[in-house]
């Protein structure tokens, strides 16, 4: 389970690959949380575990405030498939990965592998930024690029410092 939970923190900056299922818009980071979601939820169920226990972090009444918020939100909206997208995206998938991460870290009783994705993350994304100002190519901001700022998969070169600053500061205690 850590591994496909290393999978999703590693692929995170990868939530820009845009595509449809049956009409359906979706992600590929959407795709991977759903299809680690289905393996967690059957690893439980063939284990026997008491998914209270699992669902019972202390979070819980902020979660469901938090969720009644968006719900009311999503009432309230003019564009229904926009706010269903919105709703899956900001509130559904980040809670969901939250369970699977607390469990997870919980029975590893280790969360060194949740900080190296996060590294792994960083370094792959900084690569990209770097072969972009060495070459001059694979970029998504071709504005960006005029004014010699990197952006690596983003639409923006903020998009990379507001990515890699807090792996920075996560990272720099630890060495």
């Amino acid at each position: 389970m850590k591994w496909l939970l290393s999978l999703i923190v590693i692929s995170l900056p990868l939530y820009i690959i845009r595509f449809k299922i049956f009409s359906f818009p979706t992600t590929f980071l959407e795709i991977l949380i759903l299809l680690t979601f289905s393996f967690w939820i059957v690893k439980n169920f063939r284990e026997k575990r008491d998914f209270k226990k699992i669902f019972n972090t202390g979070f819980e009444k902020p979660i469901i405030l938090f969720l009644s918020v968006a719900v009311v939100s999503l009432l309230v909206t003019p564009d229904k498939r926009g706010g269903l997208g919105i709703f899956k995206a900001y509130f559904g998938e980040p809670i969901l990965v939250f369970y699977m991460t607390v469990d997870t870290l919980q029975r590893t009783k280790s969360w060194r592998w949740l900080v190296w994705a996060l590294i792994i993350s960083g370094l792959w994304l900084s690569f990209f930024c770097f072969g972009q100002k060495i070459t001059g190519r694979f970029t998504f901001a071709p504005w960006e690029m005029a004014q010699g700022r990197v952006s690596a998969v983003y639409n923006s070169a903020n998009m990379v410092g507001l990515y890699l600053g807090p792996i920075i500061a996560l990272i720099l205690p630890l060495s």
